[in-house]
């Protein structure tokens, strides 16, 4: 399996005070990364920097460090004016959430 397609897995799976939370983080990923999609659409930097400096500690705390790196890096793009490099984190985020959702048992 190409490792850009492998399931990504939490860091926190197993942590039975975490886990409901969890599922509902990974089951709300979808509608989460379609309202970042949209706002890249609309040209607003600004919505979009907004809300993935609200996903970035949330990916943290549920265990998706790979998840909060990227959207660490489309939120500082898009402080910076940088539609293109905040572009092409979207893409890389979007193909995260996929693979996140491969790997949570819960999101099926």
């Amino acid at each position: 399996m190409d490792p850009k397609s492998a399931p990504i897995y939490s860091s926190c799976e197993d942590d039975p005070e975490l886990y409901d939370q969890l599922c509902d983080f990974v089951i709300g990923l979808a509608d989460e990364i379609d309202r970042l999609q949209d706002a890249e659409a609309d040209g607003a930097l600004e919505r979009l920097g907004e809300l993935c400096r609200d996903l970035e500690p949330r990916a943290r705390t549920y265990g998706y460090g790979m998840l909060a790196e990227v959207a660490l890096q489309v939120s500082e793009s898009c402080l910076e004016q940088k539609p293109e490099s905040a572009q092409a984190a979207l893409v890389e985020l979007t193909e995260i959430g996929q693979r996140i959702r491969r790997g949570h048992r819960g999101a099926s």
